[in-house]
């Protein structure tokens, strides 16, 4: 992806909602993939293998309950958010 969509899709709001966790991502995986697409394929392989236990252990250990918790500040925050 562009730096430059990228940086648009972060400032504004985007009818494709995956953009940001997408160039999130990418952020992430570029600077050590060291512009080989091999590794990038493989560092974002093992990116979502680690976000899927992750949330398997989340689950196993009932922490969807933490997001109730936490639900509704971050509703107050984005409420009250300038636009």
């Amino acid at each position: 992806m562009s730096d430059t969509r990228c940086s648009r899709a972060l400032a504004s709001a985007s009818s494709d909602r995956t953009l940001p966790w997408r160039c999130f991502a990418a952020s992430a995986i570029a600077p050590l993939a060291a512009g080989d697409p091999v590794r990038a394929a493989a560092l974002a392989a093992a990116l979502a293998i680690m976000s899927g236990v992750l949330l398997m252990v989340a689950a196993r250990f009932d922490l969807g309950s933490v997001a109730d918790v936490l639900s509704k500040p971050v509703l107050v925050g984005y409420a009250n958010a300038p636009r």
